[in-house]
Formats: C-alpha cells, sequence, structure tokens
C-alpha cells in the first residue's frame, strides 16, 4: 500500500469514528430528553441501532466510537464518571454483541429470507438485554436508582 492510500485509509477511518461518535451523542441527547426515570432511562434509544449499523456495516473497530459517545452523553447530562463509564460499557458491549451474533447466524442484511427476522429479532433483543441490564446495575451501584425500584426485588 502507498503513503497516499494509506493516508486516505486512515483518513477514512478517523472520519467514521468521528462521524459515529457524534450521531450516537445526538440521538442519544435526543432520546434522553424522553427519559422515563431521572435523565437515565428511556424507552426509545435511536443510538443503538446507529451503532448497530455502523459495525455491521464498517467493523468492530469502531466500537470505540461507540463507547466514546455514549461516555460523551452520560458526562454531558451530569453523570459521575463511574456511571458515565459503566453505561458506556454496556452500551458499547451490546451493539458488537448483536453484530457478533448476527454474523454468526449469517444474517443478510437485505431481509431476502424470512429466517433473517427472527435472527434479526432474536439478536437485537438478546444484546440489547445486555446494555439494560448493566445500564441499571451500574445505576443501583452508583446510588442513582433504589434496589427497591427493580420489580421483584428488594
Amino acid at each position: 500500500m502507498n503513503t497516499q492510500t494509506e493516508t486516505v485509509s486512515k483518513t477514512l477511518i478517523a472520519s467514521r469514528l468521528i462521524i459515529i461518535a457524534l450521531a450516537y451523542f445526538i440521538t442519544a441527547r435526543m432520546g434522553l430528553e424522553l427519559a422515563i426515570i431521572g435523565s437515565y432511562i428511556t424507552l426509545i434509544w435511536l443510538p443503538t441501532g446507529i451503532a448497530v449499523a455502523a459495525l455491521f456495516r464498517w467493523g468492530y473497530r469502531y466500537g470505540w466510537a461507540v463507547w466514546l459517545g455514549a461516555f460523551a452523553v452520560n458526562l454531558a447530562i451530569g453523570s459521575s464518571a463511574f456511571i458515565a463509564f459503566g453505561i458506556s460499557v454496556g452500551n458499547t458491549l451490546a451493539p458488537l454483541l448483536a453484530v457478533a451474533l448476527l454474523r454468526h447466524w449469517q444474517f443478510n442484511y437485505h431481509i431476502s429470507n424470512w429466517r433473517d427476522v427472527p435472527i434479526f429479532v432474536a439478536c437485537g433483543t438478546f444484546s440489547m438485554m445486555v446494555s439494560a441490564t448493566g445500564g441499571v446495575a451500574v445505576l443501583v451501584m452508583g446510588g442513582l436508582l433504589p434496589l427497591s425500584a427493580i420489580v421483584g426485588l428488594g
């Protein structure tokens, strides 16, 4: 590979990292405007869809952009570094897991076969439980959500 091609590749990678982090941050801020508990828990979370699409299309190396966007948005809403770090880890692991499962089960993003629909639903459901469970656990550990607020516990 020549120097010009390497520069273009590095520029493209850097551009994608920035685009993903900004898209995650902006859509997360919009989603958090609809928060149902404090400023952390919302029923609508577009950034995950963006993260899954970007990671599925461009690869796992862009997971850092997802983490950065999630970390930045949590700091922007006043989270402590502990809360922001913990939530951003879960928000990154979930899309990475979704993409790994989609690839493992040979999901066709054109959804050209009915078998792709249950694969998509199952992968999305399972992987997003990772993010939700991790987020709740971090909020409980950080003292922002009482254990008694979790249904069936406390």
